[in-house]
């Protein structure tokens, strides 16, 4: 794992308490139990088109009505950023952006799907990380 895929390193914020950008960890903390995972999800990122993510069970309708409700829910702005655990192919950022002008930072351990991700989308930035070594971002840096 390597390989870099991000296309931007930092997200410019307007977080709380002084923070002005986070950026992607310089190490991944992606460690050997967990690249049968890193494994799987690269395989699984051949599903990624459109707002199709990488979970293939549902239809890119059932994608989109899904990732409307959730930023209706959370009341986006534009301008707002928000942060993605477990991003996959990128498309709830891109529909961020498409659909409500903001923008986000997304993490997977699947070096193919940001890659697709970051092909895909404008202003969001992706970070091949560990989703469960956070420590990296600092608090309140999202809206």
């Amino acid at each position: 794992l390597g390989t870099t895929v991000t296309a931007l390193d930092c997200l410019h914020v307007n977080g709380e308490n002084n923070v002005n950008e986070v950026c992607c960890p310089a190490h991944t903390h992606i460690r050997a139990p967990d690249m049968d995972m890193s494994e799987k999800y690269d395989a699984e990122s051949q599903a990624c088109h459109g707002y199709q993510d990488s979970w293939t069970l549902l239809s890119e309708a059932d994608h989109v009505r899904i990732t409307h409700t959730i930023f209706e829910e959370m009341k986006v702005k534009p301008d707002d950023q928000v942060f993605e655990w477990g991003t996959g192919c990128g498309t709830k950022l891109r529909y961020l952006e498409d659909y409500y002008n903001a923008s986000g930072m997304g993490i997977d351990m699947s070096p193919n799907s940001l890659r697709y991700a970051i092909n895909n989308t404008e202003r969001s930035v992706f970070c091949l990380a560990n989703g469960k070594v956070l420590g990296w971002i600092p608090d309140r840096a999202f809206d």
